[in-house]
């Protein structure tokens, strides 16, 4: 488990009759992005509950940088450092971009909310803000209404949140929704540099994005990982070809 950040090990969890995740195995290293794609009902959703802290699972284990951390709470696991984006918005949309950055910093330091009705007489705070904003190249736009933006400068601020919380890994679930070609593009790009910050554990159902990111790939079928490789292993792996890649749901 030496390189190894996030380890999940044979979690199980069911609804029911129903088994959405069946002795799911999984690890990842630092400094790569490992992509969990599957179709709709594979169980993507509820391995990242799972890791979250959202469900419980029945049996199985979690470890963080070698430390299980199945019993914590969801909150506990984000402040260890697991930072989730995309499927809940953590943005407020009335407040400027520097602001919602400083919110993140009051909340990681566990700074007193009194800081609220001063928010722009914290320095200290504003420095930081604004140095991870510069790091996803909105540092322009700082004092704009986070309203203002667009669908993918908000997706960029979402990241840089994500980065203020000084993460161990980042859990990135569908990003490239509703994006347009150059946004997907500059957020490709960024995603390259980040996992050299902290690794990326990627849910996507694009796959030339899956493809053009991913340094290893599993694949959910029914609630297993029937595949584990990197873009080539999988791409030429015949039964994944069979149950995915090969239909349109892809």
């Amino acid at each position: 488990m030496k390189n190894s950040v996030l380890k999940i090990d044979s979690l199980t969890k069911s609804f029911g009759a129903v088994v959405a995740s069946q002795n799911i195995s999984l690890e990842l290293n630092r400094n790569e992005i490992h992509a969990l794609i599957g179709a709709n009902g594979a169980g993507k959703s509820t391995i990242v509950k799972l890791i979250t802290g959202f469900l419980k699972q029945e049996s199985g284990k979690i470890f963080l940088e070698g430390k299980e951390i199945s019993n914590l709470s969801s909150e506990q696991r984000t402040q260890k450092g697991i930072a989730r984006t995309f499927q809940v918005s953590s943005i407020i949309n009335n407040f400027s971009l520097i602001d919602n950055i400083k919110l993140s910093l009051i909340g990681k330091n566990k700074r007193s909310l009194d800081f609220l009705s001063n928010l722009n007489l914290d320095q200290q705070a504003y420095k930081e803000a604004y140095g991870f904003l510069k790091e996803v190249n909105l540092e322009d736009k700082a004092e704009l209404l986070v309203s203002s933006l667009s669908h993918g400068e908000k997706r960029k601020l979402e990241i840089c949140i994500a980065l203020s919380m000084n993460p161990k890994l980042f859990l990135l679930d569908e990003p490239m929704a509703g994006l347009d070609g150059d946004s997907s593009n500059l957020i490709v790009d960024l995603f390259k540099k980040l996992k050299n910050r902290a690794p990326i554990l990627l849910i996507e159902h694009d796959m030339d994005t899956v493809f053009s990111l991913a340094d290893r790939i599993s694949v959910l079928d029914y609630g297993k990982i029937i595949a584990t490789g990197t873009v080539e292993e999988i791409r030429n792996n015949q039964t994944v070809k069979e149950v995915y890649l090969g239909t349109e749901n892809s």
